[in-house]
């Protein structure tokens, strides 16, 4: 399987000189994917890695709406799947940001954004980023194919081969409008917001025992006009929605009452209710890490708890 660099229209040539840098530790043959028109394209200046084989040029590119959305990423989307890319690589900014997770949420690759290295080892993508507000370097293993990422990394180098001694194949977008993604950023902004800044937050991990157990967390929320947010692991099961997950990854709350049920406690999720004035917490583990930044602890089990406070708390509901 092939590999490829997408460049955008306001990438400049630091950006790709800096992709360029980043694939000369990966093995394999590299397409080049140009979208838009921009001066550097010229074939006179224009250089590229000698593993680049080939270069497609995608015209007509309107910016009248959000580059992630719609036809354009639809249209790359079924690019990529056609030419089997396992790997597609872009510098990392506000467009490719957006438009590279609804590719992969398409193509049901792996995606991660703002990477600092990439390296590629017995056929396995590795890549670095930081995390925990950037103070951390953190190593991840991106293993559904293709693996989409953008990347930060600049430079000035320029020594590579002029583009004009390559293939180059002009493709065009679709003219027809293909709404199946909008709307997505707006709601999803709200209800991050609506957890980020509420003064009471309820939060499920997986010790509440699935969905039963974070419906009933989700009605105590309600019933003291709380938000409900969630650990990773309901989010990957599909018992929480992604806007929920509390944590470095998601979203960092800073009630002034925070109540947890069933979590473990690790350091992504505590990071994410450090700014929390009263933290509660309840888990069957005495060991747990929850107890260790907890202002108030119940050792019992989650869902006795949870059943017995919603038995509390439903007469008084209207």
């Amino acid at each position: 399987m092939s590999r490829t660099i997408l460049v955008l229209p306001n990438d400049d040539l630091e950006n790709i000189n800096g992709l360029f840098e980043i694939i000369e530790n990966i093995g394999g043959a590299f397409d080049l994917i140009l979208i838009g028109d921009s001066g550097y394209l010229q074939e006179s200046n224009f250089k590229v890695p000698d593993k680049i084989q080939s270069i497609h040029h995608f015209h007509d590119l309107s910016m009248s709406q959000p580059l992630g959305f719609g036809r354009y990423s639809k249209s790359l989307a079924e690019f990529i799947k056609q030419q089997s890319y396992s790997l597609v690589i872009s510098s990392a900014n506000e467009d490719s940001n957006v438009l590279l997770p609804s590719v992969s949420t398409v193509l049901d690759g792996s995606c991660m954004t703002d990477i600092t290295s990439l390296n590629e080892k017995a056929d396995r993508f590795y890549v670095t980023r930081f995390v925990y507000n950037m103070n951390i370097i953190a190593e991840f293993e991106l293993c559904r194919r293709p693996v989409i990422v953008s990347t930060s990394h600049r430079s000035s180098t320029s020594k590579w081969v002029p583009i004009k001694f390559l293939k180059k194949t002009n493709h065009f977008f679709p003219a027809t409008d293909e709404n199946w993604f909008s709307g997505l950023e707006s709601e999803t902004i709200t209800e991050v917001d609506g957890l980020r800044n509420a003064k009471k937050v309820l939060v499920a991990g997986r010790g509440v025992s699935g969905k039963k157990g974070y419906d009933k967390v989700a009605e105590i929320s309600k019933l003291l006009n709380a938000k409900t947010g969630t650990t990773r692991p309901l989010v990957q099961e599909g018992i929480a929605a992604n806007h929920e997950m509390v944590g470095s990854s998601g979203v960092i709350v800073s009630p002034e009452k925070c109540l947890i049920f069933g979590s473990s406690g690790a350091a992504p999720f505590a990071f994410g209710i450090d700014k929390s004035q009263i933290i509660f917490g309840v888990n069957n583990d005495p060991e747990s890490q929850l107890f260790r930044f907890c202002d108030y602890g119940i050792i019992d089990d989650c869902s006795l708890i949870i059943s017995e406070l919603l038995k509390l708390l439903q007469p008084f509901n209207g």
